[in-house]
């Protein structure tokens, strides 16, 4: 990934310094800036170097806030794992459809929640069959109870 972002970076800075000393005589032309071919080579070398610093910084930075995002979301995942489990319960789904994402869960101490697919951990397609075990958080929402950080159990 970082040679990627290498040559991206140098490629980019080579396009605008080579668009530099195009366009510099003809933004400076005027009596105060005599036009000379010295100063358009340095102005393109520091152009080329300031534009392909900036570009290497921008990508580090970027690189490093995703690695800080990553190891977060990691972290309070583990952090929800362990703390938890003694305050959720556990059910079996009544029906879910899939189309519409959401369905019902028969909660082991008696009673309905309703479960949305976005409470469903895991990532991509999350989806609940009939019939399945699950462990989950009840919480109070706008129309009653709610299942919350839903896990699919494997007894």
């Amino acid at each position: 990934m970082l040679n990627n972002t290498l040559i991206r970076n140098v490629l980019v800075s080579l396009l605008v310094a080579l668009l530099a000393p195009v366009l510099l005589p003809v933004l400076l032309a005027s009596p105060e800036f005599p036009f000379d071919t010295s100063a358009v080579i340095k102005i393109y070398l520091m152009a080329f170097a300031l534009i392909f610093l900036a570009a290497t910084f921008n990508e580090l930075l970027r690189a490093k806030a995703q690695q800080i995002n990553y190891d977060s979301a990691y972290a309070f995942n583990e952090e929800q794992d362990l703390d938890s489990d003694e305050s959720r319960e556990e059910g079996i789904v009544k029906w879910f459809n899939i189309n519409k994402g959401y369905g019902f869960i028969i909660r082991d101490s008696g009673g309905e929640v309703f479960v949305h697919f976005r409470s469903i951990r895991g990532s991509g397609h999350r989806t609940l069959r009939e019939g399945q075990r699950v462990k989950f958080s009840s919480v109070e929402g706008e129309k009653g109870l709610q299942a919350e950080d839903v896990s699919i159990l494997t007894r």
